[in-house]
């Protein structure tokens, strides 16, 4: 069972690695990236297998469809957005967090201005909440009386999971909330238009960690630097060490971006 558990989780990880090798861009060195990126994940993966195998597998098989439907929304053909909302649709199935898959798909359309798709997507998803919803009033209630300030110290926490050291939380923050900069950075600089793949994994990343922060941050902070939530953490730092190598590439970025964007 094990094995068969590790094997999935392997395939699993090659999938998100070969996402985004697909999707840096072609003037960036796509083998060096790939490579480090491969070591980056894999690493982790070896550092506690086990865990990630069965605890966390749940949001690695989520990640895949949320990054299959998100490349597949970028087709104009009907059959390739069919197979995008499929995708979605079993990502939401697979975990909570999936639903975020129909709001990214949309928002692509909409910078591309795509009107009937986005008209499209938008009655899917209705139809697809209003019933993943029914009959469950009391996930819309707010079960944490949390301040909005621990729900963002979890956020950063969460995000950054992956450089805790000893139980500490001081690194993870620190990372976490340096995620958070570069994030803002990336969309003051219309990064999206640019690759919108990796913006949108990235923000992927950090809206699962403020839905977990809404539910979880009743607990103790160190629930926010658990092994589970460790694969969004480094999920982040992928997005954010392409983006960055990017960013190298790019003339649409002033010296003031670049300086921040390299200092996150």
């Amino acid at each position: 069972r094990h094995t068969r558990s590790l094997c999935d989780w392997s395939s699993d990880v090659c999938s998100s690695d070969l996402f985004f090798y697909r999707n840096i861009h072609p003037d960036v060195s796509r083998k060096i990236l790939g490579v480090g990126i491969a070591l980056l994940i894999f690493q982790f993966g070896y550092y506690d297998a086990i865990t990630w195998a069965s605890g966390a597998f749940a949001y690695q098989v989520t990640t895949t469809l949320v990054c299959a439907s998100l490349i597949l929304v970028r087709k104009n053909s009907l059959m390739h957005q069919f197979f995008s909302m499929a995708c979605a649709v079993m990502a939401a199935m697979t975990c909570g967090n999936g639903l975020l898959a129909f709001p990214l798909a949309i928002l692509f359309l909409v910078i591309q201005k795509n009107r009937k798709l986005v008209a499209g997507w938008m009655i899917l998803s209705a139809i697809f909440i209003l019933s993943y919803f029914y009959g469950s009033p009391a996930v819309f209630a707010n079960n944490s009386s949390s301040s909005l300030l621990k729900i963002m110290i979890f956020s950063c926490c969460f995000t950054g999971s992956a450089f805790q050291y000893l139980y500490g939380l001081y690194l993870p923050f620190i990372a976490g909330a340096l995620l958070w900069i570069l994030f803002g950075v990336l969309t003051a600089t219309k990064y999206y238009r640019e690759n919108y793949f990796i913006y949108a994994v990235l923000m992927f990343v950090l809206l699962s960690s403020l839905i977990t922060a809404y539910f979880r941050s009743d607990q103790v902070l160190l629930e926010s630097i658990s092994n589970r939530y460790q694969f969004f953490s480094v999920l982040g730092i992928c997005t954010a060490v392409i983006a960055m190598a990017e960013d190298r590439k790019s003339t649409r970025l002033n010296s003031s971006h670049t300086v921040i964007s390299y200092a996150v």
